[in-house]
Formats: structure tokens, sequence, C-alpha cells
């Protein structure tokens, strides 16, 4: 009678309450996790909303609450907390670029074009990345995925995917909104990205679109900037501008500490002598990888056309 009686308890009560107990623990956890990962110090680009927050649902999804100010994550329960985070970062990932990311290039190519930033993000945690990028790869796996994911890893190594492409996608979502032509932009897109990661081969990288409108000025040669030999980038400017008149913006990147720091005496000059372009924005940084070294110094400089 005894037995039966504990085995009852244990059933109808104490295994529902530890149940209850063990998963709210694991969704303060993730919550604490991401919240403290994705609003630490510094990180230039934080989530568009204030906070996430985890439910337990037997589908995966996201909404966005604009009222409570925060990020929904509904994910499937599992015991194994790494698992876990790494679907969560999988779907969070649209949303560390901009709240319209997913609405306005739909669930599958948003997810597949912030891979890159989640990535950066997650090298503090090598083993959820590890994880998550065994779920990106899952997610992805028809040809057409797998070369655009090459592409982003390659620029990714640069710093040139979050430094240009994001930062673009982020300019042009935040004057359109989710009310883009899906396909076209989209197509503007790779080709940016094929721009981004195979900069060092294109001729004149430009794109003359509706929503991506810029051109790239490399200033990687040493003795053109030394001596000052700046009208060729200027010229270079004013030619792309008369082909493509609704040139928006215009992208400066140069590598090396000596380089970049003279480079700020070209900003200067193609403000002087490029009616209507000014600086709007200039990043210096380490790049993983470039032309075979590690830890270079890289500048990326974004004028305007205002």
């Amino acid at each position: 009678m005894v037995a039966i009686l504990v085995t009852k308890f244990k059933v109808n009560i104490y295994y529902p309450i530890a149940v209850k107990i063990r998963r709210k623990k694991h969704k303060d956890y993730v919550e604490e996790y991401f919240n403290n990962l994705l609003f630490r110090e510094p990180i230039e680009w934080p989530l568009s909303i204030g906070r996430v927050k985890i439910e337990w649902s037997d589908e995966n999804s996201v909404d966005v609450d604009l009222e409570e100010n925060l990020l929904l994550v509904r994910v499937e329960y599992i015991d194994k907390l790494e698992e876990v985070l790494a679907k969560v970062a999988l779907l969070v990932a649209p949303y560390l670029v901009s709240e319209y990311l997913e609405p306005a290039l739909g669930d599958e190519f948003s997810r597949l074009i912030s891979i890159g930033l989640i990535e950066s993000i997650l090298q503090v945690q090598p083993h959820i990345l590890r994880r998550f990028k065994e779920l990106a790869n899952d997610a992805f796996k028809n040809s057409r995925h797998k070369e655009l994911l090459g592409l982003i890893h390659e620029a990714d190594d640069t710093s040139l995917y979050k430094h240009v492409f994001l930062y673009e996608l982020r300019r042009i979502l935040s004057r359109f909104g989710s009310k883009v032509n899906r396909d076209m932009l989209t197509n503007e897109l790779r080709n940016l990205l094929y721009i981004i990661a195979k900069l060092e081969d294109i001729k004149a990288p430009k794109v003359c679109g509706r929503y991506v409108s810029l051109a790239i000025v490399r200033a990687g040669k040493l003795e053109k900037v030394a001596l000052e030999l700046w009208e060729p980038y200027v010229k270079f400017v004013e030619r792309i501008h008369r082909e493509c008149p609704n040139l928006q913006r215009v992208y400066v990147v140069s590598a090396g500490r000596f380089t970049s720091r003279v480079v700020k005496r070209l900003l200067e000059y193609m403000e002087e002598n490029i009616r209507g372009l000014h600086l709007v924005d200039r990043f210096e940084y380490k790049a993983r990888y470039y032309k075979g070294r590690t830890n270079v110094t890289r500048l990326v400089a974004v004028m305007e056309f205002k």
C-alpha cells in the first residue's frame, strides 16, 4: 500500500513539478545567455528590440512584441542546453540585422545571410558555434545555398561582410522596411555578396540597382596613397556616378596600419572634390584573414551622396 502511494506521488506530483522546475531553469538560462551575449559591451549592432524571451513549444517560431519591446522565441524543449542554444541562435540570427529582415526577404534567405554575423558573435563559445554550424549546414543543403554560404564565409574572413554587406542591408531596410520587391532585392544582394567575397578579383566593384546602389573604392596600393595620387579614385567614383545616377554610397576599404592612416587624408580629398559626397561612418578593426595574413588592420569608410 505504501509503495503504491509513493508511486502515485512520484508520477502525479513529484515528476511533473521536477520537470517544470528543470524546464524553467533551462528557459531562464537560455534567456540569460542570449541577453548577456547580445547586449554585452562592446557590440556594434545589438538587437533592435529590448531583449530575448524564451517559450517552450512544439514548433519553432519567432515573434516581435513591440509593446513589450522583446523578441519572443518559441523553441522545442531539449535537455541538452548546447542544442537549444544553437537552435535559438539560428532563429534569432535575422533579428541581429534588422527587425525587417525576415518580413522583407523571407525566412530562408534572411537566416542564410545573417549566419555570418551570429557566427562572429558565437566565437566566444566554440562548442555552441560548432553545433550552430552543423544546424546551419543541415538547414541549407542545396547547391545554391552552399555556394552562398561559401561566399559569406569568404567575405566574413575579412570582416567586409559585416562592415559592407550587412551595413548596406541595414541602411536599405531602415529606409524601406519590409515594403520591397523581394525578388529584386534578393538578386541585388546576391550580386553584392559575390563582389564582397571576390573583391580582389573585381575590376570595378559596383552594384547599380533599385535598392543596392554603391561603389567600392580599394585604397590598397601603398605607393598611391603615400604619394597622394588620389585623382584616379575621384575619377573612378565620378565615372560610376555617371553610369549610375542614383548612386547612394561609396565604401572606401584599405588594409595595413600605415595605409589606413594615410587613407584618412584621402577621404578628406574625396569630400572636397566630389560634389555631394560626405563621410558618414568609419570602422577600423583587425581582420581575421587578409591575403594570407592574420590580424591585419583594416579600415572601411562609408560615404554618402546627399
